[in-house]
């Protein structure tokens, strides 16, 4: 899934955090590797992983 539309798309979870999708692993239940995007719209360095199946469904896209 490296060429996913997905990748480098911002999205609001349902807390209200807006994270960047840095990439998505392959396999059984694919996951998107996230990024939280500050108030100043710069990256925090840890990644997180969620479902791609949770993203899709749960979060918003951001615009």
């Amino acid at each position: 899934m490296a060429n996913s539309p997905h990748i480098y798309k911002r999205f609001i979870l349902p807390s209200g955090k807006v994270v960047e999708v840095r990439r998505i692993e392959q396999g059984a239940n694919p996951e998107a590797v996230v990024r939280e995007v500050n108030e100043n719209d710069q990256l925090a360095p840890r990644e997180d992983t969620l479902t791609l199946r949770f993203l899709l469904a749960h979060c918003k896209k951001a615009l």
